[in-house]
Formats: structure tokens, sequence, C-alpha cells
């Protein structure tokens, strides 16, 4: 695990925004903290993680947790969960605490309050936390990698099988099923869309016969904590030439925005190059040309028309240009990238070629 790196990087944000600490917070049904869970890769019912700028970080959990945890986290003070918040302010980590920074999103109302309450402690809203996890550690990329191998496998064994389902249920069941069986998770339900419904970019997969027309397969699979997100459309029955042509398209497009992935662009430019790309059909380009991928499926940044946003290198980012024509077709093209001082290294392996089924 590689926790102790990712603390240096909180504190050193820490002292260079001048607070004193950072509280990190999961409250039962109140609350989710998705970058406790980037630290931890575990997702705790009860916990409450404050990292000062130096020193030791202090982790309250439910009371027999706390054992376990503290043979996991070595490098964290764990303690039982308190009954009483203000213990938190006398206890020794809290003494060189006067800003305390908090995550907007991931601190329930009801303790902000409470933790309000002591007059020597300055909360401030966190809101500028993104490098903390977009950018990746050679060992968090290196298990990216294993994530989209997996990927990569499951949808050959996917193809291969092709010919057994019925149904896009069928289809998913497999996916999730194979990933089951060696000890592993979907990053999220898998999509198929057969036919018109892949004109939907989050159609949930229906126990009725599979369409005709392009299929969107779209999956990913969580490895120790990390997530791969893989987009491939395939055919069923046979293309027409305006079929073929779409894809080719679709293609290119894709091809083209990964070329121009590098550390230094903004994500306006590669957006733009894309949808340039795609015209005549730039229109049905109904969402954003990516996202982040880590410990979540979808982290910062988002690859978007927004000129603000500069890739950086050991970002994890998806281009996944898509077109879409309601109550006819859908297609979509999505790989996983890490971005380099000059280039990408893409990480999902899966080729591109259009696969035909039953033609």
């Amino acid at each position: 695990m590689f926790i102790a790196k990712k603390i240096k990087r909180i504190q050193q944000f820490l002292t260079e925004n001048r607070h004193d600490g950072l509280v990190l917070v999961n409250d039962g049904h109140e609350s989710n903290d998705d970058l406790l869970y980037h630290l931890l890769h575990k997702v705790l019912e009860r916990g409450l993680l404050i990292i000062p700028k130096r020193g030791r970080p202090l982790l309250y959990a439910i009371p027999f947790e706390v054992n376990q945890l503290a043979k996991t986290y070595p490098l964290l003070r764990v303690e039982p969960w308190p009954a009483d918040f203000a213990h938190i302010f006398t206890h020794t980590i809290m003494e060189s605490v006067h800003t305390l920074a908090f995550r907007p999103t991931g601190l329930p109302f009801s303790l902000w309050k409470k933790l309000q309450k002591n007059p020597d402690v300055l909360l401030i809203e966190w809101n500028d936390d993104n490098h903390i996890i977009s950018i990746k550690e050679p060992e968090e990329i290196q298990l990216l990698r294993e994530a989209c191998h997996y990927t990569d496998r499951c949808f050959r064994a996917l193809i291969l099988s092709w010919k057994s389902f019925r149904t896009e249920t069928d289809a998913a069941r497999f996916i999730e099923t194979w990933f089951t069986e060696r000890g592993l998770e979907s990053s999220f339900p898998p999509i198929i869309a057969s036919g018109p419904h892949a004109a939907d970019p989050h159609h949930e997969p229906e126990a009725t016969p599979l369409l005709p027309g392009f299929c969107v397969i779209d999956m990913g699979v969580r490895f120790k904590g990390y997530c791969s997100d893989m987009t491939r459309t395939i055919f069923i029955g046979r293309p027409t030439a305006s079929d073929l042509a779409r894809y080719r398209l679709l293609f290119n497009a894709q091809t083209l925005a990964l070329n121009k992935v590098q550390a230094g662009i903004d994500t306006a430019t590669i957006d733009d190059t894309c949808r340039r790309a795609l015209s005549p059909l730039n229109k049905e380009c109904i969402h954003s040309l990516g996202h982040g991928l880590g410990t979540a499926v979808h982290e910062w940044p988002r690859i978007s028309a927004n000129p603000s946003t500069i890739l950086e290198p050991g970002m994890v980012i998806t281009i996944e240009p898509g077109i879409y024509r309601p109550g006819s077709y859908g297609l979509r093209l999505e790989d996983d990238v890490v971005v380099e001082e000059s280039g990408v290294t893409i990480l999902t392996k899966t080729t591109k070629r259009l696969i035909r089924i039953g033609s």
C-alpha cells in the first residue's frame, strides 16, 4: 500500500496552503469520503482521520475494529470513536492544529456543527484537492495496468462466448461472473446496449433478445482498489456501408484525440480536436470526452471543453468519444491512458477493429 506517499503528499499540500490539518470522515449512511477510500483502500462504516501537516495521522474507528486497523495501517495512530467529539481537540495530535481543513462533500453537517463549537479551531473548506488524487504514483499506475489487463482478458472471453448469449443481461452476467470467479468485482455495472438501446450512453441491460446493429459494451474491474473503464462497440449482423463509415469516423476521431494527449495540454484542445473530427456528426456526441480514473471510476479531471484544466504527468484518464442517434444507433470507444511528458501510454489493449457477430 502507498499510504505513506499519499500522506506525505497531503502534508506537503497542507503546509503550502498554511493549514494545520485535514479531517476526512465516513459516518455510517451520512457520508462516504472518496479521499479516505483513496488512502485506505477500505470503506469504513465509521471512521474519522485527522492528518496533521507534520507527524503521525490519527484515525478514530469503531472500537472493535481498532486492533485490526492498527495492524493494517501501522503508519496511523488508531483509537476508538469518541463519545464526545470535544475530546478530539484535547488530544495530543490536535495541540498544534488551529486551522482544520475539511471537504464539504465528505463532512456530515451534524459533525461539522460539533467540530465548530471549539473556539480554538478554525474550520476551512478545502475544495482544491484534485491533485492529491489525480497524480498517480508508479505503483498505482501498475495496479491500473493490471486492472486493464483483466478487463482485456474478460472482453476476449466475452466475445468467444457471445453466441451463447440470448439477451443483454446474459452478456452482462457473464462479465460479472468472470470477474467474481477470479476474486474480483466490476468497477461499475456492465453496460450491454444493442441496436437502438445503444443510443442511451448509460443503458441498463435488458432481459430481451439482443438486437441487430451496433452493440456498445462498457465494462471495468476493480483490482486491489483501482478501477478500469473500457468501452468497445461490436456489430450484430451485417453492417451497411453507412454503418462502417460511422465506425471509421469514430475510430479516427478517438485516434486523433489520443494523439493530442500529453502533459501541458488543456482538455479543451483535445475535446475540440475530437469534435472537429466527428463532423458532421459532432452534435451526436452528447457527453464529455473522458474523465480521471483511479480508486474511483470517475475522478478529476473531466476531459471537456474547459480550457483551464491542464493535463499533468502521472494522470490516468479515459478518452471515450461516442455518437448517438435516438431510436437508431449508438457507438462509443473508450481507452484508459497514462498522461506522459510527450504522449500517452494506452493501458487498455483490446482491439478496436470492428468485431462482427452473426454476419
